[in-house]
């Protein structure tokens, strides 16, 4: 997955400057963030990675789509240590 669009909060560069690797120095918008998932044909992915561009960390990643919803949870280890977000299309 890559970044199309941003909203930048005030003093945002829009720079990846915090990122590892190959991401630091880069434009947020247009960066890929998300990577490596694969899908066992019943609407989930997993054992991918996600970036967040803001902190430069980067968790493993377990996706779940249930209508127009996608469920989103990032975790460092163990999928009970991490953060769940819900994106809506």
């Amino acid at each position: 997955g890559t970044i199309v669009r941003r909203y930048p909060k005030p003093g945002d560069t829009g720079i990846c400057s915090s990122c590892p690797g190959d991401f630091k120095g880069k434009p947020i918008q247009g960066l890929r963030f998300i990577w490596g998932l694969t899908h066992d044909g019943k609407g989930t992915w997993d054992h991918g990675e996600l970036l967040d561009p803001t902190t430069g960390h980067i968790y493993h990643v377990k996706m779940t789509r249930v209508g127009n919803e996608l469920h989103v949870r990032g975790y460092l280890g163990f999928s009970l240590i991490g953060r769940s977000q819900t994106w809506l299309h």
